[in-house]
């Protein structure tokens, strides 16, 4: 009796061992190689880093899982943020095997090995592209412009109008971008439009602009 009081729970301890060991992801080793020939306005250093990114990326692309579980996938806005994200955080024990300098074609390069976890890198690319494809499907009625879309708005108990957008392109030379609001009086005839600018550095940045409506019920959204 005493032995199959002490004999169960060991049991049931291997049995928990075995099930965890089945669910252990197993890590899989990934190797990069890339060059980078810089500009005579490019330093070492900046050379450098970029060709160790370039490696990175190579391993990543080169990992079977992520080919696969992005074949599908024909935004390149989309894959680049994949591979910025994966290589950033998800390429793990990173050695840089070779590094490689000729000065005189002015040429760096790396060749790089890590580890990635397949479980992990599937579960992360398919949150990424579930996110990606929440945040651009098509919100019938809402302004869009050349940069901004308008994602939600609503006119508060205080009288703004409260409008909430998203950058999904860039502009070039400025991070600057803004929603304008044109008011109408009682006959449809505009009478005033207010602007709120507002900072946007990265594609998907979102702002909340407030504006005024002095009481106006009739006005149009627009945003750059």
């Amino acid at each position: 009796m005493f032995f199959r009081l002490m004999f169960t729970p060991v049991l049931k301890a291997v049995a928990l061992l075995c099930v965890l060991a089945s669910h252990t992801a197993i890590a899989e080793v990934v190797t990069g190689k890339a060059c980078y020939r810089y500009s005579d306005n490019e330093s070492l250093t900046t050379a450098r880093e970029i060709a160790l990114s370039m490696a990175k990326r190579d391993a990543l692309e080169g990992n079977s899982v992520f080919v696969e579980s992005t074949s599908n996938v024909e935004n390149m806005t989309l894959k680049n943020d994949l591979i910025t994200n994966l290589t950033t955080g998800y390429l793990k024990n990173l050695r840089v095997l070779e590094e490689t300098e000729d000065f005189g074609l002015r040429e760096v390069c790396r060749t790089v090995q890590a580890e990635v976890e397949p479980i992990e890198v599937k579960q992360q690319i398919t949150a990424r592209i579930r996110q990606f494809t929440d945040l651009n499907k098509d919100r019938s009625g809402l302004p869009k412009g050349e940069y901004l879309r308008v994602v939600n708005a609503w006119e508060d108990n205080t009288g703004y109008l409260n409008v909430v957008a998203e950058k999904y392109e860039d502009r070039p030379y400025t991070n600057n971008y803004t929603v304008r609001v044109t008011l109408y009086d009682g006959s449809g005839y505009p009478v005033d439009q207010r602007r709120v600018s507002m900072l946007y550095s990265d594609l998907g940045d979102i702002n909340r602009h407030r504006i005024n409506l002095f009481g106006y019920k009739n006005y149009r959204i627009t945003v750059d």
